[in-house]
């Protein structure tokens, strides 16, 4: 038997056998989220004291390259290759070009006109000077500006919210690289 979920729709219980908590203790993987009490309770015995020592020094930050499971590979080289992966789909190229294959193959579900605020010509005004004046990014932000401009308008509040938003996430990754 099942639980009402949001707006009313059946949601199914899933019971996990053993052959599952095995599977995953075996695996290491300890940062599962379970609303089992059973189930979690046979996860943690399951795990060894190396497991949950790693546990209980995680932070859950997922930018400060902490682990909440133990790796089969070299920690270091790991770690290398998750900051390499990160500094590649963060430059602003690759980024930019994923923003414009984006909003090329986008179409809003429906039209929505929100009425113009000051707060929304602040944050453009101020995108303007941090990213197509002071930031490293400048030449891209200004090909997607007068592409989504003139080409896209209707996508061009989300093409400026969309590089507002790359600019957050290279500044969060630089910030621990």
């Amino acid at each position: 038997m099942g639980r009402r979920g949001r707006l009313g729709e059946r949601q199914r219980t899933v019971r996990v056998p053993g052959d599952v908590v095995e599977h995953v203790a075996q695996a290491a993987i300890v940062g599962l989220a379970v609303d089992d009490v059973a189930v979690a309770a046979r996860l943690c015995d399951a795990a060894g004291p190396h497991e949950l020592a790693r546990l209980k020094v995680f932070s859950g930050n997922n930018m400060d390259f902490s682990m909440n499971f133990v790796p089969k590979m070299e920690y270091q080289a790991l770690l290398n290759g998750y900051r390499k992966i990160l500094a590649t789909i963060y430059s602003p190229r690759e980024y930019y070009q994923r923003v414009f294959d984006f909003l090329r193959t986008h179409e809003p579900f429906r039209h929505h006109v929100a009425p113009l605020r000051v707060e929304h010509v602040s944050a453009l005004l101020q995108s303007m000077v941090l990213l197509g004046v002071v930031g490293k990014e400048r030449w891209y932000y200004w090909k997607l500006f007068f592409w989504s401009l003139f080409r896209r308008p209707r996508h061009f509040s989300t093409a400026i919210t969309l590089a507002i938003y790359g600019f957050h996430f290279r500044r969060v990754f630089e910030q621990y690289f």
